[in-house]
């Protein structure tokens, strides 16, 4: 099994958020977590990264227990897209380079035709490399900011309400993409009914009797 959750438990200042949680992500699954604001979507996404420790419980990636001696090595092996993104002071082109201005990241660094066989698949024009990230929808950004995540090639992709910001036709455009990639494992936070009925597995926070697989 690529990823476990083994009785996991989340609370803060003394308040649980959810307890006693667990699941398995096979390789290739698409994952998506449901339910309202505040009922701990992004916190267990937060878990995968090992930037929220549970209170209980422990989370396995290829059956290794994330721990502090490990972290940064299971991080290598995932790209997340958050919710919210500061792109306020990049250009398009230098948002896009700069995960690959990391020591661990540089080996990979892609080229123009990489970007811009992403960017097409997502809808995204060509000229929009050269515009500044002011001059892009908010729907631009949030392609460009998952164009970002796909270029680093990791396999699992953690992804925070992802199509948020699409028209109908963008979201199509993203969710065939995404979907077609057999072999990447999505884990996904979302409200989008549209998104979760494409996933193969959902887990609504709204019953924590009653986790579905």
């Amino acid at each position: 099994m690529l990823i476990s959750f083994e009785n996991i438990s989340i609370g803060y200042n003394g308040k649980p958020l959810l307890e006693g949680l667990s699941f398995d992500i096979a390789a290739g699954d698409k994952l998506a977590l449901k339910g309202e604001s505040g009922s701990g979507k992004t916190s267990l996404l937060n878990v995968v990264t090992g930037f929220v420790r549970p209170t209980s419980g422990r989370m396995l990636l290829h059956n290794e227990e994330s721990n502090q001696d490990n972290i940064r090595a299971l991080r290598r092996q995932i790209a997340y897209l958050p919710q919210q993104i500061n792109f306020s002071d990049y250009d398009v082109k230098g948002f896009l380079e700069l995960p690959f201005t990391f020591s661990a990241n540089k080996s990979i660094r892609p080229d123009r035709e990489k970007i811009m066989e992403l960017f097409a698949f997502l809808g995204l024009k060509p000229g929009l490399i050269d515009n500044t990230m002011q001059d892009v929808s908010g729907g631009e950004k949030q392609r460009i900011a998952l164009v970002s995540c796909l270029l680093l090639e990791r396999q699992i992709l953690l992804l925070d309400e992802p199509v948020s910001a699409l028209d109908d036709a963008s979201k199509k455009l993203v969710m065939d993409y995404l979907f077609s990639q057999k072999e990447l494992t999505i884990i996904s936070a979302s409200h989008d009914a549209d998104w979760v009925t494409r996933c193969n597995k959902v887990i609504n926070l709204h019953q924590p009797s009653s986790w579905k697989q």
